[in-house]
């Protein structure tokens, strides 16, 4: 920083600090406690504040842990979006000038987005923003740090009070339920699998406890994120133009970028996809672009260059083959790093304490008969000469990207023997499947005959099994209606009602209690909601669906995308129906897959129309069909056969 943003920052550092310590002299009055006896120095304060602004300032690259750039400087306004009660698309950019604009929308935050989006960097942004413009006192909280004996409050404590300083945890209390904190918690994704539960209850405990103030979750698409208050928006892929000035950015207007990005607008990846799809993408670009590298065509070959790279970098700055202190070569290097990335993917560990990385590194280089190797040696390569890790401050170590770890561990599974690979591929689908996606995303490239035969075939086993299940006694004329809602309700949740109108108009309030009233009723979190006007029973009434889901929606979504026709995309041919003869419920229903004779919605007599219905109100999203997949389990199982699988 210059002169004068380090004068503004102090000045902003001083204000914060008096607005807290005089928060917390009030409430040590309204207790009638001494404050001066629990009271840190404003430095003290000022301190916390500084320390963890210097550390947010700055984005460290994952090519060289040498180079590093501020992050206002490297921020590339990033697009969210979300969907309100009639299911509209609303979309915010998160700008450089003002960031903290996206928490004036929202009091509770979920803001998830796909590996290397930029969450992190947004999160970093909002804690500058904050401190640079007095918006309140921001707290920076990793949640990976968080357990069952390390909770939210704990970790606070701990980083105003690095030092031992004494402070009263109940007048801490009463400061922060008094408002004016916002809490940013990232990685949610990152929490170790043990912890989640308790963490998860903590987070709730705590958001509920101090309403007053904002608070702000990142993370991957993940299971169990379902906080009561809390919105979720979603990251936009970044398109072509955002890429190019990312690029400018890291090369500073370089002749590296105008060349680059001529070679990279027609790029494709992923069967056509654009490869630009994330910030981290675009970095890895110009890092290619930088030592003359051709751009790969799938995930796992990206990886492979890259940590190629970063040897041959090393290698052409002593101007010799690098000795690195471990004596381990490339290819051995690439070993270690298969297991450890596996066993850590294993254990969904990211970050570790000195001690543990230590220990996994020793329980690889054990395995693959490497016992004479140091783990401390190997600890230092991987930190100085490769940057593979990264810390803050020589305690706590962890894997510079989650995606690098998921790269390495892709590469184990597929020098497995194949009943190995096949036993962890299923296990991934049957335990979390969308936790692992992004590492089978990297691992279906390298050997997409058996992530076909193995997670591609669970899938469609389970949609078989979901599909058959019905009894003998459904009428003839409904098995094509029943086939039909099964291949709909796989994927996702919907609920039905109506609301009579009155002459003939719809109050949109109602949309938001609709969506309110499932979300209690069900406990589900709701993704959106559509209505049309129909005649019920003689009422002119409005037909509202919401929908949610659960992980196969993110699975479902991955294999379309993957190109899989079995999953294709709803459409609307036939009329809606312009009436329904019943007389209008006053409950909401949750749509089943089988007619139900004690519904007022979901029977016999309305289940083909309530089809017709559900097919306007699900337009353009996900669907099975049915007899692809039937054929598709058939090419598979005879593939199987021929090869001796069971």
């Amino acid at each position: 920083m210059d002169a004068s943003e380090i004068l503004t920052s102090i000045a902003a550092f001083i204000r914060i600090s008096e607005f807290f310590l005089e928060k917390y002299k009030k409430n040590a009055e309204k207790r009638q406690l001494d404050a001066a006896r629990y009271l840190p120095a404003r430095d003290h304060y000022i301190e916390y504040l500084s320390r963890t602004y210097g550390n947010l300032s700055i984005v460290n690259t994952l090519y060289s842990k040498n180079i590093s750039y501020k992050t206002k400087d490297i921020y590339e306004p990033l697009e969210v979006f979300w969907h309100d009660p009639f299911g509209k698309k609303i979309k915010h950019t998160i700008s450089n000038d003002k960031p903290f604009s996206l928490l004036s929308k929202f009091n509770k935050l979920v803001i998830q987005g796909a590996a290397g989006s930029g969450k992190s960097v947004v999160l970093k942004m909002l804690f500058l923003d904050i401190v640079d413009r007095s918006m309140g006192v921001p707290v920076y909280i990793e949640l990976r740090r968080l357990s069952s004996s390390h909770k939210i409050f704990d970790e606070f404590l701990s980083q105003i009070t690095p030092d031992g300083t004494s402070l009263n945890k109940e007048i801490l209390w009463d400061c922060i339920g008094d408002g004016d904190f916002i809490f940013l918690f990232d990685g949610y994704d990152e929490i170790q699998p043990s912890q989640i539960s308790q963490v998860n209850d903590d987070l709730k405990d705590f958001c509920s406890r101090c309403s007053k103030n904002k608070f702000v979750i990142t993370s991957r698409p993940r299971p169990g994120l379902n906080i009561n208050g809390f919105n979720t928006v979603f990251f936009e892929n970044i398109d072509y133009d955002q890429c190019c000035r990312i690029i400018k950015k890291y090369d500073n207007q370089g002749a590296i970028c105008e060349k680059l990005l001529k070679e990279v607008k027609d790029f494709k990846f992923l069967e056509g996809e654009n490869l630009l799809l994330s910030p981290l993408m675009a970095y890895f670009l110009y890092v290619f672009s930088l030592k003359g590298k051709a751009l790969p065509s799938k995930k796992h070959i990206f990886f492979r260059t890259f940590f190629d790279m970063l040897f041959s970098d090393h290698d052409e700055l002593k101007g010799c083959p690098k000795t690195f202190k471990s004596l381990l070569s490339r290819d051995q290097f690439h070993s270690v790093l298969r297991e450890l990335g596996f066993i850590s993917f294993k254990e969904q560990k990211i970050e570790f304490s000195k001690e543990e990385i230590l220990l996994f590194i020793r329980r690889s280089l054990d395995k693959l008969g490497y016992s004479e190797i140091s783990e401390s040696d190997v600890l230092g390569d991987l930190f100085n000469d490769i940057p593979i890790f990264v810390s803050n401050d020589d305690f706590y170590f962890k894997w510079s990207h989650r995606s690098i770890q998921e790269y390495f561990a892709a590469c184990y599974i597929f020098r497995c023997e194949y009943g190995e690979k096949a036993s962890v591929l299923r296990s991934c689908f049957f335990s979390n499947p969308q936790s692992h996606l992004d590492m089978i995303d990297i691992y279906c490239d390298m050997d997409p005959v058996v992530f076909r035969e193995t997670f591609v075939y669970e899938y469609l086993k389970k949609y078989r099994q979901y599909h058959f299940m019905r009894p003998d006694d459904i009428p003839a004329e409904l098995e094509q209606e029943v086939s039909f809602r099964k291949e709909i309700l796989f994927v996702w949740k919907l609920f039905l009602s109506f609301f009579i109108t009155e002459g003939g108009l719809f109050n949109p309030d109602n949309f938001y209690y609709f969506c309110l009233d499932c979300s209690r009723r069900f406990k589900v979190k709701i993704y959106g909601a559509t209505g049309r006007y129909v005649s019920i029973g003689g009422f002119d009434s409005m037909l509202l669906i919401s929908r949610s889901f659960d992980n196969l929606y993110h699975v479902t979504d991955f294999l379309f995308k993957r190109g899989f026709s079995w999953v294709e995309k709803i459409s609307s041919d036939d009329p809606f129906p312009a009436s329904l003869s019943m007389f209008p419920p006053s409950e909401i229903e949750r749509l089943s897959d089988l007619p139900d004779l004690t519904a007022t919605i979901n029977n016999s007599q309305n289940f083909a129309d309530i089809n017709k219905v559900v097919k306007f109100g699900m337009h353009g999203l996900y669907k099975i069909n049915s007899r692809a997949v039937f054929s598709e389990i058939i090419n598979i199982e005879n593939s199987l056969k021929t090869k001796g699988v069971q």
